[in-house]
């Protein structure tokens, strides 16, 4: 504690941590989803992985037992294309109680003018993490997604896109059977102002 304040995101390495996301899991248990730029001293840092791009998404919850660990959502799986410079995090637990974790990242570019987002799934229960898959691979900046729960269990997802300068708002839906839909623009600012969430 410093003042009376817990830092959380306290990896045991310096660099900056932000774009944080915070929910509530149906037991109870607090789960913080952000993004750290700690891996740029991984030999101090407690998520640090081998050859790992920076900055990264890190996971760490409150239950009966304390915090948790930490653990790096945006680990690549070894896989150059899932990993790179992740940004803007956002997280949400769904009816089944799995918790939907959504960022932006260039990893499949490695280029400044082109993010997507990805999307995993965590087993709060098992910290089992699913595979990495795109929501949106496109050539543009993707970035500032957002979520919410319907009532039927479905995930509803907006980011804005910038082509161009131009800002647009895009959205997806999330549903246990068919995955991800198609993103849909939901603004069309040509010739117009920019849109932003």
């Amino acid at each position: 504690y410093q003042n009376g304040v817990l830092m959380i995101s306290d990896t045991g390495a310096p660099r900056n941590a932000y774009s944080v996301s915070i929910t509530e899991g149906h037991d109870g248990t607090i789960h913080l989803v952000w993004v750290d730029d700690c891996m740029q001293s991984s030999d101090e840092c407690q998520a640090s992985q081998p050859g790992n791009a920076v900055p990264d998404v890190l996971h760490r919850s409150f239950g009966p037992d304390g915090w948790s660990s930490f653990t790096l959502i945006s680990d690549g799986e070894g896989d150059p294309a899932m990993d790179g410079s992740a940004m803007d995090a956002a997280s949400i637990i769904d009816a089944q109680g799995q918790l939907h974790i959504v960022w932006s990242d260039n990893a499949e570019s490695d280029d400044n003018t082109d993010f997507d987002i990805y999307h995993r799934t965590m087993n709060p229960e098992t910290g089992v993490l699913s595979a990495m898959t795109f929501v949106s691979n496109s050539e543009y900046i993707d970035w500032d997604p957002s979520l919410a729960l319907a009532n039927d269990g479905s995930i509803h997802l907006t980011w804005t896109r910038v082509d161009n300068q131009v800002g647009e708002i895009y959205y997806a839906r999330w549903d246990a059977e068919t995955n991800w839909s198609e993103p849909l623009l939901v603004t069309d600012s040509q010739d117009d102002a920019n849109s932003a969430l």
